[in-house]
């Protein structure tokens, strides 16, 4: 007999089981669809500057300009989020198809391989960049204890 609890925590270890992973492409996803929300207010504070600043009939444009880039930047925060809800949910199926499925014949993977490929290419890339943070930590320990080696010594 299976236990209640068993069969919860089976249909949650996929969502957990690459929760790092995921998390870092999500941030990085985030910031990326920040990027975007931030041109566009950029684009409307643009186009704004150069529409009210040629009227001569206006004295002060800025208001006008702030209120539309407001606007803007709600605009395409409602877009974006519902880009970011389509990028979570391809995520929570890649990892539930990770974890499911081996590749093997009978259990190949429902994802396409171009996005294997990017999560593992991104997952190596944060391996080496954690590698390189390491080194330069090992390296900057080695020359500051170099440093007080030569300090005792000219002391001597």
């Amino acid at each position: 007999k299976e236990k209640l609890g068993s069969q919860w925590y089976q249909r949650r270890v996929p969502i957990t089981a690459g929760i790092v992973r995921v998390g870092i492409v999500n941030c990085v996803g985030s910031f990326i669809l920040f990027l975007g929300k931030f041109l566009v207010v950029l684009v409307v504070l643009a186009l704004g500057y150069f529409m009210m600043s040629k009227d001569e009939t206006l004295y002060f444009w800025a208001i006008p300009v702030l209120i539309a880039c407001i606007f803007a930047f709600a605009v395409a925060h409602t877009f974006f989020s519902v880009y970011e809800i389509g990028i979570d949910a391809i995520f929570i199926c890649f990892c539930e198809d990770e974890t499911k499925n081996d590749g093997t014949p009978g259990r190949e993977y429902y994802m396409s391989k171009n996005l294997m490929q990017w999560v593992d290419n991104s997952s190596e890339a944060i391996a080496n960049l954690r590698r390189k943070k390491k080194q330069q930590k090992a390296q900057s320990k080695s020359k500051s204890k170099s440093t007080s080696d030569n300090v005792e010594l000219t002391d001597q």
